[in-house]
């Protein structure tokens, strides 16, 4: 883990997705113990990894059953978030 919510997560973790155990070794808790300062470097990175997973699914999943609906709720969002930066002052 590199954020911890819970003191379970102090302990080794079976993984049901990755199929394996994930030991709490000394990365783990050299991460969770600095986890105050490295909660918004990671926050700006997997916020980037959101976006990517969005279009990565909607533009490549055969499976995805509303694929206008999707990509016309991203170009609204992307339209909003760039009228709402845009708007700022300088």
């Amino acid at each position: 883990p590199i954020m911890a919510v819970s003191t379970n997560l102090f302990s080794s973790l079976y993984s049901q997705y990755h199929g394996r155990s994930m030991p709490f070794d000394a990365a783990a808790r050299f991460l969770v113990s600095h986890q105050h300062y490295v909660f918004y470097p990671l926050m700006a990175v997997a916020r980037l990894n959101l976006y990517f997973q969005s279009f990565l699914l909607v533009f490549t999943s055969p499976k995805l059953q509303n694929r206008y609906e999707e990509v016309a709720a991203l170009a609204f969002f992307w339209t909003w978030h760039c009228a709402l930066l845009y708007s700022l002052p300088g």
